[in-house]
């Protein structure tokens, strides 16, 4: 069994090559939307999803097979036609390359595999056996998923948010460093969670002055 590293990356304004145009592609495409990523699709045919998905401009369809020369300028390839021979040729290609290439129903082939994902607010989690058992890397998607939920709701986004405001305004590394040491407590999570939000309010003001309040505001307006 192969030992794969874990990384996320970022695909913002990168091409991502996929080639197959069936329910295969559609998924991981449809994985791949939110990411900014530029996608190019080569497929003779496409699903009807896929084929509004080009309409509107949001992939770029190449419709004919692949060929070598759609490696061009790509960061990241992924595999999903339904013809063995193919799959294998895109990922000998890519590899020449040097492309991180993902060949879908033959992960030893390429040279990345897609983990089970999940994804709520800024928290992602992603979960994977090493391609040994997709069920089971399923099932513990299911079982991890109210706690992930659990802790994002309002909460991840606050500190996503107090962190990119500590960052800005505090110039001492030091005191920054035990700042956003302190930001994330049981305590404060409780507050969110059982709408605790004047508490919550005093606790930023306590803790981090005046001038957080402008945050902190934006998570309770609503509930004063």
């Amino acid at each position: 069994m192969q030992k794969y590293y874990s990384i996320f990356i970022s695909l913002v304004g990168k091409k991502v090559l996929v080639a197959g145009g069936g329910g295969v592609a559609e998924r991981k495409i449809k994985g791949l939307l939110d990411k900014q990523a530029v996608i190019h699709v080569v497929s003779p045919n496409l699903t009807e999803c896929l084929q509004e998905l080009a309409k509107t401009g949001r992939i770029i369809w190449h419709k004919r097979g692949f060929q070598a020369h759609d490696l061009q300028d790509a960061w990241l390839v992924i595999a999903a036609t339904n013809d063995s021979a193919t799959q294998r040729f895109i990922a000998e290609s890519a590899s020449s390359q040097r492309i991180f290439c993902n060949v879908v129903n033959a992960p030893d082939t390429g040279s990345f595999i897609t983990p089970a994902v999940i994804e709520h607010g800024p928290i992602q989690v992603a979960i994977s056996t090493s391609g040994s058992s997709p069920v089971l890397a399923k099932r513990l998607k299911q079982e991890l998923l109210p706690v992930v939920t659990g802790h994002a709701n309002g909460y991840a986004v606050f500190l996503e948010e107090m962190r990119t405001w500590l960052i800005a305004t505090e110039k001492d590394e030091k005191r920054r460093r035990e700042l956003l040491s302190n930001l994330d407590n049981a305590q404060i999570e409780g507050y969110f969670k059982h709408g605790q939000w004047r508490d919550i309010a005093e606790w930023v003001q306590k803790n981090y002055g005046d001038n957080a309040r402008h945050i902190v505001k934006k998570h309770t307006q609503n509930h004063d």
